[in-house]
């Protein structure tokens, strides 16, 4: 029996009328922290949105699943979805307009939205949180408005009102990305606390991959709208099968003065629709048969799946 929190099935999704991608499966167990991964453009954000399956956000499912809590969430209405959002699922965007309305005070948002989710307004209770994401001086911050605020400020923010309404599933899309290094070590070991403490469960998007081998149970690796290589994290980072993870993890700078190797060339525009393998063109170890490809995760090893085993031989 799956005793999964979220299950993803056989999902394609599309965004703004263009197929962004295909046939995702993969899941997150309670208190587990799984890390998406891969160049910009390849649909680990449309994942997200996907997930709250809120019209605003303008994703639409064409095709699978997903489930969350036992609910699949295309068959409970809209009023359930805005209400499983924020205790049931909480969001940290990468954008965050619209996050906050900018001309109303913090103090009043905070109130609206804690009693929106029928608990109570506790401001000893705020001020600690923004003590744990380094906001100072927060009585001046609750009294401030959006607008007053940089990018980093607000980011931190919404981190700690999501933080306040300690949502069973936690989908952050870049949540460090706007913040100085000091500032990213304690967001990180505010979630990571959430999960210990209250066994949240994290769905991240990150580009650090640093980040993503600290934090992650699991790491998925996203390429043009589809997952190639998914698994416990230790075994993708250490033994990469497929040829783009090995290509991502080989564009990480260390300490040996080495350059970096880059990839030449793009993801293709319409790789979601895709059905062989979208990589191939850039792909070092491309064969005949490659054309003949289609994605489909087959086990390499225990908790280890890739769309693609020719890495594995080179």
């Amino acid at each position: 029996m799956d005793n999964s929190l979220l299950q993803i099935k056989d999902l394609s999704v599309s965004y703004g009328g263009i197929d962004m991608i295909s046939n995702i499966n993969m899941s997150v167990k309670q208190g587990e922290i799984v890390c998406l991964a891969g160049e910009s453009g390849c649909g680990k954000s449309t994942l997200l949105k996907a997930i709250m399956n809120i019209p605003a956000l303008q994703t639409v499912i064409t095709s699978g699943e997903i489930i969350f809590d036992g609910k699949n969430m295309e068959e409970i209405s809209l009023r359930e979805r805005l209400k499983l959002a924020g205790p049931g699922i909480g969001m940290v965007q990468q954008q965050l307009n619209g996050a906050f309305n900018p001309l109303r005070t913090y103090r009043v948002q905070f109130n609206e939205t804690l009693k929106s989710h029928g608990m109570e307004y506790d401001e000893h209770r705020i001020i600690d949180v923004f003590k744990k994401m380094n906001l100072p001086d927060s009585e001046r911050i609750l009294m401030s408005r959006p607008f007053e605020m940089s990018g980093g400020m607000n980011q931190r923010i919404v981190i700690a009102m999501t933080m306040l309404l300690e949502p069973k599933l936690l989908l952050c899309d870049e949540p460090t990305s706007a913040l100085d290094v000091t500032t990213q070590k304690q967001v990180i070991e505010e979630i990571m606390k959430l999960r210990s403490e209250q066994g949240t469960s994290v769905l991240l998007v990150t580009h650090n991959m640093g980040v993503a081998a600290m934090m992650a149970d699991k790491i998925g690796i996203m390429y043009a709208g589809h997952l190639v290589e998914y698994g416990i994290t230790d075994k993708v980072l250490n033994s990469p099968a497929h040829p783009y993870t090995k290509a991502l993890l080989s564009a990480i700078p260390d300490f040996s003065f080495k350059l970096p190797k880059g990839l030449d060339g793009q993801p293709p525009l319409n790789g979601a629709v895709m059905k062989e393998c979208a990589f191939s063109e850039r792909c070092l170890y491309k064969k005949d048969t490659c054309n003949e490809c289609s994605y489909v995760l087959e086990e390499i090893s225990e908790g280890h799946r890739s769309a693609c085993k020719i890495g594995c031989s080179y």
